[in-house]
């Protein structure tokens, strides 16, 4: 875990790369640079972990990880469908995918007030004792005004597949932006759909470290067999090609554009070159692990910036910025807070809070888009790009999991 003054010499040392080399062509950046698996893996890991970790803690943990195996199984069945050909998986995996694309319009996955069921008996030989079953998780457009993060808050927007706060909503469409927010959506949910849906192979539970009996275990996945020969790049843009078609009633031509654009907007633009001289994935986790060198996740940084301002903010008076703790700080006073950011309750995270994050480095003044000669449109991209991902992430944690209790 590194110390306050350890980050701050890696600032500087990245603060210098940046200024040698953001004014450099654009370096050529791979998927393996800019890699959604790794996000995906990290946070499903950490559930399967968790329920391992309650097997030997808790009275109730091996009923928990009974009931988790049945509908981990019964999810990835349901999805991709009872077939092992490439035709059948296509066809049952799309249907299900575009079903859940068509609700995400206007709906967001939301617990319902009823438990799941499964077809066993608990245990309660040997002092073990009932876990609970978990809520079922739909697409629900129900709306809970508490709270502007949680997907059940869920509001009603002129921007297809937004549906966080109007003040949001009227900032994106001053910008014109909200084409563009849809398109990003789109392609960040479909892909991250992809790889959790299809790239999921086996996992193993390992100690993270062999030598020591009283080391904590850690999942460990392998991709699908399949996966670069079926459900590759290729296969995905198809699926993106045919949905963007079907949905904006455009040409398939016209659908691949749409995917050149958000493509060059994450491998070729001058923040894709500043992200890769920061060595930051394009796609966002939410919490580093606690005893890691890893820089903070989303859900970090909005934890901290209100109790440790200097860390994000160092001196500047950019009001812009500035702002961004100031609303923070008011939120923490209404008790309106993201929780864990994409897991238990879900987020719809804000984009001033993004922006800031994406420009950040820790313990120095953060950059504005026209010290790096970027184009805000493009940190934009990733944020629309990063909502699809974390929202059919959250689907299927919770459909598998259920961490989130009815509200």
């Amino acid at each position: 875990m590194l110390l306050e003054k350890d980050i701050k010499k890696n600032s500087i040392k990245i603060k210098n790369l940046i200024k040698r080399g953001i004014k450099n062509e654009i370096p050529k950046i791979t998927e393996a640079k800019f890699d959604v698996w790794k996000i995906i893996t990290k946070t499903i890991a950490s559930e399967i972990e968790l329920d391992y970790f309650c097997v030997g803690n808790n009275d109730w943990g091996s009923n928990k990880l009974k009931i988790t195996k049945y509908f981990w199984e019964k999810f990835f069945k349901d999805f991709k469908g009872k077939s092992h050909s490439y035709e059948g998986h296509s066809v049952k995996f799309k249907e299900n995918l575009y079903n859940l694309l068509k609700l995400s319009v206007n709906k967001t996955p939301q617990k319902l007030n009823k438990n799941r069921t499964f077809p066993f008996k608990q245990q309660t030989k040997h002092g073990q004792s009932y876990a609970l079953p978990g809520h079922e998780t739909f697409y629900s457009n129900k709306h809970n005004p508490e709270n502007y993060y949680y997907y059940n808050y869920c509001n009603v927007t002129k921007i297809k597949f937004f549906k966080g706060p109007t003040n949001q909503e009227e900032q994106i469409i001053k910008n014109n932006w909200q084409n563009i927010f849809s398109e990003a959506f789109i392609y960040g949910y479909i892909l991250g759909a992809v790889k959790i849906i299809c790239d999921f192979g086996t996992f193993e539970i390992k100690k993270k470290n062999p030598k020591d009996d009283l080391s904590e275990l850690i999942a460990i996945f392998k991709k699908n067999g399949f996966t670069n020969l079926i459900y590759n790049q290729k296969y995905i843009e198809n699926l993106m090609v045919e949905f963007y078609a079907y949905f904006y009633k455009i040409s398939k031509n016209e659908s691949n554009q749409l995917i050149t654009n958000i493509q060059n907007s994450i491998f070729k633009s001058k923040l894709s070159h500043f992200l890769f001289l920061k060595n930051e994935n394009y796609f966002i986790y939410n919490n580093k692990d606690v005893f890691s060198d890893e820089d903070d996740g989303l859900g970090d940084f909005v934890s901290e910036i209100s109790s440790s301002k200097k860390k994000y903010l160092a001196n500047i008076k950019n009001k812009r910025f500035t702002q961004v703790v100031s609303n923070i700080k008011k939120e923490r006073i209404k008790k309106v807070w993201p929780n864990t950011l994409g897991q238990g309750d879900g987020c719809i995270i804000n984009y001033e809070q993004f922006r800031l994050y994406t420009l950040s480095l820790p313990y120095l003044n953060p950059y504005t888009e026209k010290q790096l000669n970027i184009n805000e449109r493009d940190i934009f991209i990733r944020y629309a790009v990063n909502l699809g991902v974390q929202e059919i992430l959250f689907y299927v944690i919770e459909k598998i999991f259920s961490p989130t209790h009815h509200r």
